[in-house]
């Protein structure tokens, strides 16, 4: 369920047998850019995506009854997923729309049917946020009928409604389903979602190449390095208790847990990811072989780190 709704986020539907499917590459072969032949299947992506779901899910059901939840170093793993479905976001979109027939792009143009920023966060918001709001709705009725409703601050829930909880850090931990942050903070991707694909796309492979790396860079830099130079511990976020902001690390821990800003190189991340799978993926070029195979080595790489704690690495989380 976790993934059919990110799924719908995304505005992009994978199958259960793996092919791509939206309003914008819906009967094309996205493998090849002709119209009503054989869709390019992404079922790596589907089976990643159900892992990913399942170990968030399992990590907060844990987390909800520590003392029934058996002590599985895996479930302290969950929150690992969170970038990873940002990059997953900007991925999925960027590849439909890079695989869109340039024919289509220029029909779109001329009939005036080529959405605008804000037609696009309409559309991707349609489908999630009625059920997202029920939610909100639901959650406050639980309260009231306990006798705790007045419990909730109002400034969260107005944040909440109108979808600006991860923006206002302030109110990001007394929202009510707080775990929605995350459709939050897509609005902004949303908005420059074309302009984002616009700009790497014009890049070449080899500039795109560096962007991966230097975005990599980033959270050593500013989580590992940094810190060591200033003389604080690695582990300085890990004194936060959550609704606390007092102290300058209470805001610089919520402001990186949950600001979309803070998650904005991810989504170009993915973007960038679309547009190099998209440049080696057609008749007659060379994939090199990190390319190739470099998603099984990340993975397993990954669940090293997931069942290893030797292997933690620094400012982990």
């Amino acid at each position: 369920a976790v993934a059919k709704c990110h799924a719908s986020l995304n505005g992009v539907e994978i199958e259960a047998g793996g092919k791509l499917s939206s309003r914008i590459a819906q009967g094309m072969d996205v493998s090849n850019g002709k119209k009503g032949g054989e869709r390019r299947k992404l079922d790596a992506i589907t089976g990643a995506r159900l892992l990913a779901s399942l170990h968030v899910a399992a990590t907060h059901l844990a987390r909800l009854k520590p003392a029934a939840a058996p002590q599985i170093y895996l479930l302290g793993w969950g929150f690992t997923w969170v970038p990873w479905f940002f990059m997953l976001s900007g991925y999925i979109l960027a590849y439909a729309h890079l695989t869109q027939p340039k024919s289509d792009v220029k029909s779109a143009l001329k009939s005036g049917s080529h959405l605008s920023p804000l037609a696009f966060c309409h559309r991707r918001l349609a489908s999630v946020y009625p059920l997202y709001l029920l939610g909100v709705c639901i959650s406050l009725g639980m309260l009231a009928q306990s006798g705790k409703v007045f419990t909730v601050r109002p400034s969260a829930l107005l944040a909440q409604v109108f979808l600006m909880q991860a923006w206002l850090p302030s109110e990001t931990e007394h929202a009510l389903q707080s775990q929605c942050w995350f459709l939050s903070a897509m609005i902004p991707f949303w908005l420059l979602h074309q302009s984002i694909v616009g700009f790497v796309d014009r890049l070449p492979t080899h500039s795109v190449v560096k962007l991966l790396a230097l975005i990599s860079l980033l959270p050593w830099i500013a989580l590992v390095l940094l810190p060591g130079v200033l003389g604080i511990p690695l582990d300085w976020y890990s004194v936060h208790k959550w609704k606390a902001f007092k102290y300058w690390f209470d805001v610089a821990v919520v402001v990186l847990k949950f600001h979309p800003m803070c998650y904005l190189h991810i989504y170009i991340f993915g973007v960038a990811l679309a547009v190099i799978y998209v440049r080696f993926h057609r008749p007659g070029v060379r994939v090199p072989w990190v390319a190739e195979n470099g998603a099984i080595i990340g993975y397993t790489l990954l669940a090293l780190i997931f069942s290893l704690p030797a292997l933690c690495p620094p400012a982990h989380k």
